[in-house]
């Protein structure tokens, strides 16, 4: 098989380290950004619960509009409670894909 120099200085640049996931979540509001929170790894309903309970809540104000989109974690039936309570609402951004 015929590998080009370029293939094989790039071969030589790839790090030889391993690479770690981490995820990033967040709420903005017009001025500023509202809640943030880091984690190793991918995000699951149980991180979720933790971000809305620790981070999001407690920085929401009555009349607050919380969107979310359509991920599994976003519908635990813990979280609407934990926002509605502060009289912020909810909505589910669901996307509806085209082939267009």
């Amino acid at each position: 098989m015929l590998v080009h120099k370029w293939e094989q200085e790039l071969t030589l640049l790839t790090p030889s380290i391993e690479v770690h996931s981490f995820t990033v979540i967040g709420a903005i509001g017009i001025n500023k950004v509202v809640a943030l929170m880091t984690m190793n790894g991918s995000m699951d309903g149980r991180a979720f619960e933790l971000f809305v309970e620790k981070f999001l809540v407690p920085n929401l104000w009555s009349g607050a509009v919380v969107v979310m989109d359509n991920l599994s974690a976003h519908k635990l039936d813990s979280i609407v409670p934990m926002i509605e309570d502060v009289g912020a609402f909810i909505y589910l951004f669901i996307l509806i894909l085209s082939r267009f």
